[in-house]
Formats: structure tokens, C-alpha cells, sequence
């Protein structure tokens, strides 16, 4: 598919949850459902169709208090279409039907214990609507600390979602830190290698893991098949925390890359955000590869807090902030047939009024989803700020990725000077459904669309 242009298809709309200082992760599902997660509870809401109130502001559409040890605490969720995954200290909470139980709390698919549970994720297949022509899977992977890793446990839906019996141990030679991020590939019949598993580590380790098929009953144990240790170049230092998101991507070749996201500190040698290809068949050293890549600060700037990569592999979205001022940038994502991946040169970029600069890749989260013909972009803060935009590409397909760039070429991206935008109103987080509370002035949240060049 050849990308001829990008517009905005419908508003920028950025809306705001109530100042909750206590919010210590959020998520959002592929359908627009939003969740805030305090210590003990997860609030609910449907972003992408609740309506705002006469205040401006959108409600909660459910509360649900998770009832735990006074020892323990929610540390990560992650949503699917179907299902919510909790993550607290000691276990993980995984629940069927969160956007239409009366009482999520009885829609519980499984209670598993975890030992120093840190980040989670969900990969879903197929939909509980769909099953009976598509089938529907889940695998939800649980990053933990040392040479633990990870631990991926299996969901498959036949009338309602049941866990599988088994679970695979993804190891991690020689870690002493804990996970900060944990993910998969996304679901491609083109992916040279099958369907994979990775984990950031808090001290910039990467992991990279080939799933194998399900052994019924039995745990698998699987050692890494590839990583590298990004500060590991001689007289070269990376600071703890330093990258801020880890997402792969599946080109057109079928060959995965991963792009991380760097907040740059003073003193650190990661300069900017990189990529660098998953090659399962060149022998590992776990230091820095020669292929990987920094990105040009003059695409992607030196400070970005998250970042997320279409299913397609197509776009890449970034949450950015430069001195007080912050930015949502999405870009379009090509692999060049000489290998490794570049980005377009004209990107869209608008502002966005972000409170929790220094929240982390856990309380900033962006997302991309696909639909014929445009895509929906939809990023949440700690402190509730939420913004989206739906951007149209003439022709797209969701599962389809653009064609490679030929050596030497370097086509762009048309995008309008003047899209439409306007402002909406914010999310309340009031302990009991429907309740809602503004925060600031909706003009002062107004974003702005510029395009910037390489």
C-alpha cells in the first residue's frame, strides 16, 4: 500500500480524569475503554463513547475495588478486548466482561499466585464476539525480578474465558533487576520467526523470547533466543530508568525490530530513542548491536516518555515534552530494503497539556488502532489527561504494511495545514459510577497541529 496522505478525520479531543494523585498505572483497551488504577481500586471509562455532562466532564463507568492483603497493592493492569489483567504485588487478577458485568468483581477467569509481580501484558486474538469463525486466545505475560523473568499464562474462549493449565518460564540470564515492561510480538502470519515475547529491565537490559506451541499440562521453560545489554559500550554509561518504552515491530519482510524510547540524562551515551532488528539467527553477544540505530533528534526529540507501534507496523506514536511543553507525535514507519527501519519526515504533532511529566512509561500510555482507511490515537497521564485523535489514510488496511523504501528513497508523508479541532470535556474519577468533578479550563487544554521536518 502506497500512503498518499495523512489527515485528521474527526477532532482532537482532549478530556481530563480528576486529579487523583494517588493513580499508579492506567491502561487502554483496543476499543477505547480507558482504565486508572489507585493501590486498591480500578476505575473504568468508556473514552471513546461516553458522553460529557453539562460540566464537560465524562464519568466513571465502573469502580472496582479489588480486595487484597493490607501488604499488597496493584502495581500494573493491562486491558484487551475482552479482558482486564490486575497485577498486584503477590498475584494476578485476570476478569472476563469488564465493559458490560454488572459486578466485574464475579467475572473472574483466574486468581494466580505471583511472586514480586511488576509489569504486565495482554495479547489477545480473536474476540469473544467472533470465536465461533475466528477462535479467540489470550497469553498474558507477568514481568517479575532476576533471572525469573517472565511468566506467560494462557486463555483460550469456548462460550466464556477459561485459563489453560499450563504456563511457559521465559528466563533471564544474569538480570538482577525487575521488568519493567513486558510485551509481544504483534499477531502476523508474515513473522519470520512466529509469535515472540520481550522485557525491558529497569538497568536497559533487553530479552527476546520464541514462543512455542502449547505443551498441555506441562510448564515450558524457555531461555532467551536474543538480547542485548544497552550499556554495555566500552567506557559508556546508560542511567537506570533511562528508556522509557519498549515496542516491536513486524515489516513487511516479516522480520520484528524493536524501537525504544529514551528520556535522555545528562551524562548517559543514549542520546536519543533507537531501533534495532530481533535476529534470532545471528548468535547473541548481548552487547550493543552494530545495527542498532539512534533516531534523528530532529524526528524524534530527546525526552519522550512512551511510545507504541501500530499492529501494522506502520505508524510510530510518541508522547514527547520539551521543557513544560509536552506533545503527542505520530510518524509513519518504514523498512528500507537495505535494512533497518526509518521514519517519515513530516509528522503529526499536537499539543497536550500533561501533568505527570516524570510519571513513566506505566502512568503515560499510548495507543494505535487500526480501521480501514484511518486509525485512532489515544494517550492518558497519571493525573487523568487524556487525548485522541482519529487520522485518516486513504487506503490503509488494518493488517497491512506499507511497502519497503527502495535504497535511496525517501517519499513522505502530505499531511493538512488545517485540520479540524476542537476541545471536549474531561472524566470524572468519583468513587461511585457517574459521579464527576472538573479540573482545569477546557480552552487551556486546546491543542495546536503543526508539521515539522527532518
Amino acid at each position: 500500500m502506497a500512503l498518499q496522505a495523512l489527515s485528521i478525520l474527526e477532532d482532537i479531543c482532549p478530556v481530563c480524569l480528576r486529579r487523583t494523585p494517588d493513580v499508579i498505572a492506567t491502561s487502554i483497551s483496543p476499543s477505547g475503554w480507558v482504565a486508572a488504577a489507585t493501590p486498591k481500586h480500578v476505575r473504568l471509562y468508556n473514552a471513546k463513547d461516553g458522553r460529557a455532562d453539562k460540566l464537560g466532564t465524562i464519568p466513571v463507568d465502573t469502580t472496582i475495588s479489588i480486595n487484597l492483603n493490607s501488604n499488597d497493592e496493584i502495581r500494573a493492569i493491562a486491558l484487551s478486548e475482552d479482558l482486564r489483567a490486575v497485577l498486584t504485588r503477590s498475584k494476578l487478577l485476570v476478569y472476563d466482561e469488564y465493559r458490560t458485568s454488572p459486578d466485574p468483581t464475579r467475572s473472574l477467569v483466574e486468581d494466580k499466585s505471583i511472586e514480586q509481580g511488576w509489569s504486565v501484558s495482554i495479547l489477545q486474538t480473536g474476540t469473544a464476539a467472533t470465536w465461533l469463525a475466528t477462535g479467540a486466545n489470550a497469553s498474558v505475560a507477568v514481568g517479575a525480578r532476576g533471572v525469573a523473568g517472565v511468566k506467560v499464562f494462557q486463555y483460550v474462549y469456548a462460550g466464556g474465558w477459561n485459563a489453560k493449565p499450563n504456563y511457559m518460564q521465559l528466563l533471564c540470564p544474569g538480570n538482577i533487576s525487575a521488568l519493567k515492561i513486558v510485551g509481544f510480538s504483534p499477531h502476523r502470519s508474515n513473522s519470520v520467526y512466529g509469535s515472540l515475547a520481550y522485557a525491558l529491565t529497569k538497568t536497559n537490559r533487553l530479552y527476546c523470547w520464541r514462543l512455542r506451541q502449547d505443551s498441555g499440562n506441562r510448564m515450558q521453560e524457555l531461555r532467551p533466543s536474543w538480547y542485548m545489554d544497552c550499556n554495555s559500550l566500552e567506557n559508556q554509561t546508560a542511567i537506570k530508568d533511562e528508556i522509557t518504552s519498549a515496542a516491536m515491530a513486524v515489516c513487511t519482510s516479516g522480520r520484528p525490530y524493536i524501537i525504544c524510547t529514551v528520556d535522555h540524562q545528562d551524562a548517559s551515551h543514549l542520546l536519543s530513542s533507537f531501533t534495532v532488528p530481533v535476529d534470532l539467527l545471528r548468535r547473541s553477544s548481548g552487547i550493543q548491536s552494530p545495527q542498532l540505530r539512534h533516531i534523528s533528534d530532529t524526528v524524534i526529540g530527546l525526552h519522550v516518555l512512551t511510545g507504541v507501534v501500530s499492529a501494522n507496523g506502520n505508524f510510530l506514536a510518541i508522547v514527547e515534552y520539551r521543557g513544560s511543553k509536552n506533545f503527542v507525535k505520530v510518524l509513519v514507519l518504514r523498512e528500507r530494503h537495505d535494512g533497518g527501519l526509518t521514519f517519515s519526515t513530516l509528522v503529526q504533532k499536537w499539543k497536550w497539556k500533561l501533568l505527570a511529566k516524570n510519571a513513566g512509561p506505566s502512568l503515560v500510555t499510548i495507543s494505535i488502532e487500526e480501521e480501514d482507511g484511518a486509525f485512532d490515537v489515544t494517550a492518558v497521564d497519571a493525573k487523568g489527561h487524556i487525548t485522541s485523535a482519529r487520522v485518516s489514510v486513504p487506503g490503509m488496511q488494518p493488517d497491512e504494511p506499507m511497502q519497503s523504501l527502495s535504497r535511496g528513497e525517501t517519499r513522505t508523508s502530505e499531511l493538512p495545514d488545517h485540520p479540524r479541532m476542537v476541545s471536549i470535556g474531561e472524566l470524572s474519577s468519583g468513587e461511585s459510577s457517574r459521579h464527576s468533578t472538573s479540573t482545569a479550563p477546557i480552552d487551556e487544554r486546546a491543542p495546536t497541529l503543526s508539521v515539522i521536518a527532518d
